[in-house]
């Protein structure tokens, strides 16, 4: 949970979590390509990206995306990617 300290300025926006939604779309891709360029074992490939976020996006039953909010702009991400078990 996130706590604004006394001495903040209020005039910032308030940094919140929440689902993601299909408008989010290009905010998306772009963060997942810019993380992704932050591992030198990994290659952005816009398209493919864009596919997979769309995967999810339109189908929640792979997934859900939520981000990290603050007033209009997306900070962060998490995926969770929903898979069956072989535990049963």
């Amino acid at each position: 949970m996130f706590r604004s300290s006394p001495a903040r300025n209020t005039l910032e926006p308030k940094v919140h979590d929440e689902p993601t939604t299909i408008e989010d779309f290009p905010d998306l891709t772009g963060l997942v390509i810019e993380l992704m360029e932050l591992q030198q074992d990994l290659t952005p490939n816009r398209e493919a990206q864009e596919r997979g976020v769309l995967l999810i996006l339109e189908e929640p039953s792979r997934g859900r995306i939520f981000v990290l909010r603050s007033g209009d702009r997306i900070s962060g991400l998490v995926n969770l990617l929903f898979t069956n078990s072989i535990a049963g």
